[in-house]
C-alpha cells in the first residue's frame, strides 16, 4: 500500500523530472480550479448527475466537486500521487463516458486528456521533484 501511495517510477533525467513537476502542478492547480466551480454543486449539476443514473446525485455531485479539489492539490504537491491521479480518473471516466458520450470528439477532447494524464501519473508517479520522492527516499533536484 506504501508503494500505491507514495512509490512511482524512477526517473534519473533531471529535466524530465523537471517536466513532470511541471504537468503535475498544472494539472493539478486546473482540477482545483474545476472542482471549485462545482461546488456546491449547482442545481444543474445535480439533476445532470441524477440524468446519469446515481443515486443520492446530491451526494455524488459534491463528491465529484471534492475528489476534484482534493485530488488536485495533492497531485500538484506531488503527495499521494498515484491515489490523486485515481480520484481524478474516476471523475473524468464518468464525464468521458456518460456526459460527454455523446458529444463530438473537439468537446470530449479536453476531459479525454486530463484521463490519460492522470492516468501517467498512476502508472509512473509523481517524478522525483515531489512530497513523494521524499517520504520514499528518492529526491533528486532539477538538473
Amino acid at each position: 500500500m506504501r508503494n500505491f501511495l507514495f512509490g512511482g517510477v524512477r526517473i534519473h533525467s533531471g529535466l524530465a523530472n523537471f517536466a513532470l513537476l511541471v504537468l503535475r502542478v498544472f494539472l493539478g492547480a486546473a482540477m482545483v480550479y474545476i472542482g471549485l466551480m462545482k461546488l456546491p454543486p449547482s442545481d444543474g449539476f445535480v439533476q445532470l448527475v441524477a440524468k446519469i443514473g446515481f443515486p443520492m446525485p446530491l451526494f455524488f455531485a459534491f463528491s465529484a466537486g471534492i475528489l476534484e479539489v482534493v485530488g488536485g492539490a495533492l497531485l500538484a504537491l506531488g503527495l499521494c500521487t498515484r491515489l490523486s491521479a485515481l480520484c481524478i480518473m474516476a471523475v473524468l471516466f464518468v464525464a468521458v463516458v456518460f456526459v460527454h458520450a455523446n458529444d463530438p470528439f473537439k468537446e470530449r477532447f479536453l476531459p479525454l486528456l486530463v484521463l490519460f494524464t492522470s492516468f501517467q501519473f498512476l502508472l509512473i508517479g509523481s517524478g522525483s521533484i515531489s512530497i513523494d520522492a521524499k517520504l520514499r527516499g528518492h529526491a533528486q533536484a532539477p538538473e
